[in-house]
């Protein structure tokens, strides 16, 4: 157990007005913005969830009447934001917060009451019954019911229901309320210990690779922060294949968190270096993306990582380019700036420094779009839901006006499943492929067979050893000096390429 700092002790001066007035501030100011964009992102994944329920067999839902589609509903929301809702109208688990000192497990309480009342007071709300709740933990104990995106909504780690998410919540609302608090309670900025990590405009550079090599192999994977045995394995197997480098897209569960932080602290030690280092990756090969989890820890343990050897390459910089055979890879930071609790992916536009940096070296160097492959960890294409075709996301049109032009490739994590697209599938130009899926459990995404092979030429199905999911995988990028670019796409276990 962590001893609480004397900045902690300082919050436990808050009393039942302090509470309120925190709460009538952020009702009043953030509403308008930020937190009416959340607000439908979170009643729309609340509603599908809902309807996930609903449409079960027998049905999880005792109303006598279905879940009612919000007025204002997104489509393409999110789903695994589903129990946000449900979960912050209700007390945390006390299990939770069993590892916490009782100073820190009375902050975080509340701190969630805040929140839940923040929602609450703008009539946000969940549609979905106590009762009903209670039932689908129980229907999920043994096996996850899959949505048709693959979300694996189960009980076990990193399965939807995972009572582990909610610390990403309780991260992101110290963090990123944390003005509000300081501004409304005159707490001086250095006493609560809840400070995003400022964005670095600094040492972004072109990194050149390979000298002297005929041809350079990168493996790219994404969300593979886990801290459990199959990233290990994943891992293993990767590095089998002998890459030259390495290249992570981001998201370290559930935060990101630094060694510094005072809630679920260490994350990004635990989750990725110190994996890497296990592994006996060698140092200056890595590179990693800042990512939607790793915001929710304000980006402290993220810019911390990149400090290690092993990302030395990269310079402390959340964006940079490779390059090597003509090639030159822009790897952009969507995640700090992005939206609707850093789900939606953003690259901001002039004057920020990212997008003044990108279209520079691009002009500079009069680099062509068909010579350029972008990483982001946030999605270029929503996934294709249920009747909903697939179609390009803001970030796309903010990529492309800071690339000036559409890239050859595009990789992105963020959606939890292996997905190659075709040409078709955006705008008959780039090659869109989805590697978020080296860690954490998800199933088969049956609404994308009905995509192959016009806009999906392939996607992750393969059953794995436990049903219902499926096999977590990455890519293995093969550059030459002669510019040929070879994929191969691999799932756990399986020695030969499944694409």
């Amino acid at each position: 157990m962590r001893t609480p700092n004397a900045a902690v002790a300082q919050l436990l001066k808050l009393s039942p007005q302090d509470l309120d007035n925190i709460k009538r501030s952020i009702q009043s100011e953030a509403a308008p913005g930020w937190f009416a964009e959340l607000s439908i992102e979170l009643q729309s994944a609340d509603y599908m969830l809902a309807m996930l329920m609903y449409d079960q067999t027998p049905k999880i839902w005792s109303p006598v009447t279905p879940p009612v589609q919000p007025a204002k509903y997104d489509p393409q929301a999110p789903i695994e934001l589903g129990p946000v809702l449900f979960s912050i109208e209700h007390p945390l688990p006390a299990n939770l917060l069993n590892h916490l000192s009782p100073i820190l497990a009375s902050i975080v309480k509340k701190l969630w009451w805040v929140l839940g009342e923040v929602f609450s007071l703008n009539g946000v709300k969940t549609q979905i019954q106590p009762t009903d709740f209670s039932q689908l933990l129980l229907d999920v104990e043994n096996t996850a019911i899959i949505a048709d995106d693959g979300t694996a909504y189960g009980i076990h780690p990193y399965e939807q229901l995972d009572e582990g998410w909610l610390w990403s919540v309780v991260n992101w609302a110290a963090y990123w309320l944390s003005d509000y608090i300081t501004d409304k309670l005159h707490y001086p900025p250095h006493l609560w210990p809840w400070k995003p990590a400022p964005f670095n405009t600094q040492n972004a550079s072109v990194i050149p690779l390979g000298a002297g090599k005929s041809q350079i192999k990168i493996a790219v994977f994404g969300d593979w922060g886990s801290g459990q045995a199959v990233p290990a394995q994943l891992l293993t197997q990767i590095m089998s294949n002998k890459p030259d480098y390495l290249i992570h897209l981001g998201d370290v569960y559930y935060a990101g968190t630094s060694d510094l932080d005072v809630l679920d602290y260490g994350e990004e030690t635990r989750n990725l270096l110190d994996v890497l280092h296990a592994a006996g990756v060698p140092d200056h090969t890595c590179f990693t993306l800042n990512s939607n989890h790793e915001m929710y820890g304000g980006a402290r343990g993220y810019y911390a990582a990149l400090a290690d050897p092993l990302f030395s390459l990269q310079k402390g910089s959340s964006y940079f380019a490779l390059q090597f055979g003509g090639w030159t890879i822009f790897a952009l930071d969507s995640a700090y700036y992005a939206t609707k609790m850093f789900m939606n992916g953003v690259i901001p536009g002039a004057p920020n420094a990212q997008f003044q940096w990108v279209h520079t070296t691009v002009q500079q160097q009069n680099i062509s779009p068909d010579k350029i492959m972008l990483m982001t960890h946030h999605n270029g294409l929503t996934e294709g839901w249920t009747g909903k075709p697939i179609a390009q996301t803001g970030l796309w049109q903010q990529a492309s006006a800071a690339l000036n032009g559409n890239p050859a490739y595009w990789y992105w994590g963020h959606v939890h499943n292996g997905i190659v697209y075709t040409p078709q599938a955006a705008t008959g130009i780039t090659r869109p492929r989805c590697l978020g899926h080296a860690a954490l459990p998800f199933g088969n995404a049956w609404n994308l067979q009905a995509l192959v092979p016009q806009q999906v030429e392939y996607y992750s199905h393969t059953p794995g050893p436990v049903a219902p999911f499926v096999l977590n995988g990455f890519a293995i990028l093969t550059i030459s000096q002669n510019a040929t670019v070879q994929e191969a796409f691999y799932e756990l276990g399986n020695p030969n390429a499944v694409h």
